[in-house]
């Protein structure tokens, strides 16, 4: 559906629909949904779930689009739920409760080898921007080997991260992971002692610091890529609502645009979806990821990082992933679309920069 010239609303300040506390009603609670539906059918807008993986800020232009009404504009009423990476988010994908989503491209990736019908239909941010935290007693990458990281998940981006870092140290195979859940949990779990270190990305890292942790290795300083923070749907979806796909995409694009031009609502969007309740932390978040353009700009899936997510598959225990192509782990009909229909130049003016 072709879209407004008009830039999105502002975020009236509401709390995302996943997140609202549920109102005293006399009605039963399955009416609700019905009535939700409603709502959107009274206003031309299609309601769909959708859904994000972390609480890491790479989550932000999915976010934006949410709370500065770019859903909105594109003719979308999208309610959010946290679902945890891997299993969980494949599983709500696969079966449609959650048609589209905000994922980790190494889960889609490896999904895909495996003969499922999910795909990486865009992409936003293909830097990782993970760093190793450990203790106080681990001063040198080698006081790792034998020992456990923590990571929100396996097959998640920090799970991805860890055997980067781990290669890039020169460790490859001599450091083990435990899947902790999130990246709050991951420094939960290394100050109870369950693991020496994790992997870490803004704003956990700030808060790791103030902790008492310290930085061993930072992979944002690298150039390792990977195909971080995606939008994902099944091939039967695309096939269904082709429209709603693109309405998505160009969303995110919008909510991506606001992250960078304005600061305040970022903010705002990182205390309730990231849970950063300190202003310096949130503040440093936020330089870190737009001064650095790590949310991406125009959503074109990056084929070097899915690459590399390819290796990481064959490595570790799908070894038919080296067969795969990265062009066929993605659908990108729809950013090619986007990108030739010029709501890019409409964002960012002629020169657009190069996404990261």
């Amino acid at each position: 559906m072709p879209a407004p010239s008009s830039a999105p609303p502002a975020a009236s300040g509401a709390p995302a629909a996943s997140q609202q506390p549920a109102a005293a009603s006399a009605k039963p609670a399955a009416s609700q949904p019905a009535a939700a539906s409603a709502r959107s059918a009274a206003s031309g807008r299609v309601a769909i779930k959708s859904a994000y993986t972390t609480t890491a800020a790479t989550t932000v232009p999915f976010w934006m689009a949410k709370e500065s009404g770019a859903f909105e504009h594109e003719g979308l009423d999208v309610t959010f739920a946290l679902i945890q990476p891997g299993a969980p988010i494949l599983g709500a994908l696969e079966s449609g409760d959650v048609p589209v989503s905000a994922a980790g491209g190494q889960e889609l990736v490896n999904a895909q080898v495996r003969g499922a019908n999910q795909t990486i239909v865009a992409g936003f941010g293909s830097k990782l921007t993970n760093a190793v935290y450990v203790t106080p007693a681990i001063t040198k990458p080698e006081d790792l080997i034998g020992k456990t990281l923590g990571v929100s998940g396996i097959g998640a981006i920090s799970h991805v991260a860890g055997l980067v870092a781990v290669e890039k140290m020169g460790l490859k195979g001599q450091v083990n992971f435990l899947a902790t859940g999130g990246l709050p949990e991951t420094i939960a779990a290394i100050q109870s002692g369950k693991v020496v270190g994790g992997m870490l990305s803004p704003p956990q890292t700030f808060d790791a610091a103030r902790q008492g942790l310290h930085e061993l290795f930072d992979l944002s300083k690298t150039d390792a890529r990977s195909q971080t923070s995606i939008v994902a749907t099944t091939r039967k979806y695309i096939n269904e609502r082709p429209d709603v796909v693109e309405r998505y995409i160009r969303a995110v694009i919008r909510g991506a645009h606001r992250a960078y031009t304005d600061k305040p609502l970022t903010l705002s969007v990182l205390t309730k979806y990231a849970g950063i309740s300190d202003a310096e932390v949130a503040s440093k978040t936020y330089d870190f990821f737009a001064g650095g353009n790590l949310w991406g700009k125009d959503g074109a899936p990056t084929m070097e990082g899915i690459q590399a997510q390819l290796n990481i598959a064959a490595e570790q225990n799908i070894p038919e992933a080296k067969n795969f192509k990265p062009e066929q782990m993605a659908d990108t009909r729809f950013v090619d679309k986007i990108r030739a229909s010029g709501l890019l130049e409409e964002l960012y003016g002629k020169q657009l920069p190069l996404a990261l």
